[in-house]
């Protein structure tokens, strides 16, 4: 059975910075950087792509990786899952995804890694509003 999935625009931002795709869990305070297939992965399943049409996009793109390939994808997406940056969705209201408007793919197939950075989690959780003194953000009551 085909798996679709989506963000939680409130709690989950992401945006590509020096070529790098970055996502933030505001919930968390967690970000993220992911390598180039990870962030192709990304894209495209934010972009409206099952599984299984990730996986035969990659599939196409890199033949010589294509036995592994549905392997790779659920273990970057279940690791997507488990950091609570994508949750199961039903299938999108057209039949057929476009490619995400400048989709880079990488050059050649390297297994998807995706990097946790918690450095910044206070700063990120800080509530701007409803969390600062008299002086405001970032100094906390």
């Amino acid at each position: 059975m085909d798996q679709w999935y989506a963000t939680d625009e409130g709690n989950v931002i992401y945006e590509e910075i020096e070529a790098e795709l970055v996502v933030i869990n505001l919930k968390s305070g967690c970000y993220y950087s992911l390598n180039d297939t990870a962030s192709a992965i990304w894209r495209l399943v934010t972009g409206g792509h099952s599984l299984d049409q990730v996986s035969g996009l990659l599939a196409e793109r890199f033949p010589s990786s294509a036995d592994g390939m549905a392997g790779e994808v659920a273990r970057i997406v279940s690791a997507f899952l488990r950091e609570e940056l994508l949750s199961p969705a039903g299938p999108p209201q057209a039949k057929e995804a476009p490619l995400p408007e400048g989709l880079a793919m990488p050059e050649s197939f390297q297994a998807p890694v995706m990097t946790k950075h918690s450095d910044i989690q206070e700063m990120l959780q800080l509530d701007p509003i409803h969390e600062v003194t008299d002086l405001g953000w970032p100094d906390r009551k």
